[in-house]
């Protein structure tokens, strides 16, 4: 495409060869965007249907996931200042 953009109340060139290139032009660049958005719509789709397990962790969303209820309770307590003993 050109490198300066004309605004969009610019008047349009008088030439038809001119025209038909700006169209042209146009009308490659609506094609690569539709290319690029199936192809994000694809990758949506693909990891929309991967299992919870593979996104969240062993134990799925809602499970343990990859720490126990414990360590967590220690990690957390620890970085608020609290101690082992949270959750006790």
């Amino acid at each position: 495409m050109a490198d300066a953009l004309p605004t969009p109340d610019a008047p349009l060139p008088d030439d038809p060869a001119v025209l038909q290139g700006m169209i042209r032009e146009l009308l490659a660049a609506l094609a690569a965007e539709r290319h690029d958005r199936q192809q994000l719509e694809n990758r949506l789709d693909l990891l929309r249907k991967r299992p919870a397990k593979d996104r969240w962790g062993s134990g799925g969303y809602g499970g343990r996931g990859r720490c126990s209820a414990g360590a967590w309770e220690l990690r957390v307590g620890g970085a608020l200042g609290l101690g082992p003993d949270v959750g006790q």
